[in-house]
Formats: C-alpha cells, sequence, structure tokens
C-alpha cells in the first residue's frame, strides 16, 4: 500500500514487501501492532507505521492512495495511531517530513502536529 500511497514520488524507493518487512523489523521500536491499514470497501487505500522505542514515539511510514487524499483517511489513521502510542505511555509524537510535500504537511498540521523546525536536505549521485 505504502509504495501505491508514494507513485507521484520519484525518491520513494518502492522496495518488494519482504524485504521492507525485513528492514523494518530489525528498527528500534518496531510493533506489529502498530502497522495500521486503511480500507475503503475492502480496498487498502491508506497505511501507517509508527515506531515505540522506550524514549519516543515515532510515525515511521504515512501514505495514503492518491484517489482518496483529502477525505479524512489520513487524520483517521494518524489520530488512530495516537491513541495507540499514547495507549503504550508515550506523551508526544515526532515524524520526520519533507516539507515541500504540501500535501504531508497539511495532514500533520490538521491533526495538531505542528512543524518545529526544518531542514533541508542534499544528496549527490556518483556515477
Amino acid at each position: 500500500m505504502l509504495n501505491e500511497a508514494f507513485t507521484d514520488d520519484p525518491e520513494h524507493p518502492h522496495p518488494d514487501f519482504d524485504a521492507f518487512h525485513h528492514a523494518q523489523r530489525r528498527c528500534e521500536g518496531y510493533h506489529p501492532d502498530l502497522w495500521l491499514l486503511a480500507e475503503l470497501d475492502s480496498v487498502p487505500a491508506g497505511a501507517l507505521i509508527a515506531r515505540d522505542p522506550v524514549d519516543r514515539a515515532w510515525i515511521a511510514w504515512f501514505g495514503v492512495h492518491p484517489a482518496h487524499r483529502r477525505h479524512g483517511l489520513g487524520a483517521q489513521l494518524l489520530t488512530t495511531a495516537f491513541s495507540l502510542l499514547r495507549a503504550c505511555g508515550h506523551r508526544t509524537v515526532g515524524v520526520d517530513v519533507d516539507t515541500h510535500n504540501t500535501g504531508a504537511m497539511q495532514a500533520y498540521t490538521f491533526v495538531g502536529m505542528p512543524l518545529l523546525g526544518a531542514a533541508d536536505q542534499g544528496r549527490r549521485t556518483y556515477v
């Protein structure tokens, strides 16, 4: 589902699920109960993966299929994740987001996550 949510993002690596799942299981704070899938009419429409390390809660991956954006599905995924993380004992949740992705910024600010800081990143490809 995340690959489909990021079809319009040329920077998204689009890994196969087995490799992605293997890598995610190795991340600090991996918790399978924090993998959320939203469906509309039994069709996957959005997904969110949160992490639960001891010192902080984190939204690691979050995406909504382009056909289902701007209808509240993202807000539902985020607020569900916040509730689950609160039940785990966390009082705050963090996320890194591409501030140039205005849709993502709107989704996070809509649910009460203000921008606390911004940093630009660069990358150089060597051939």
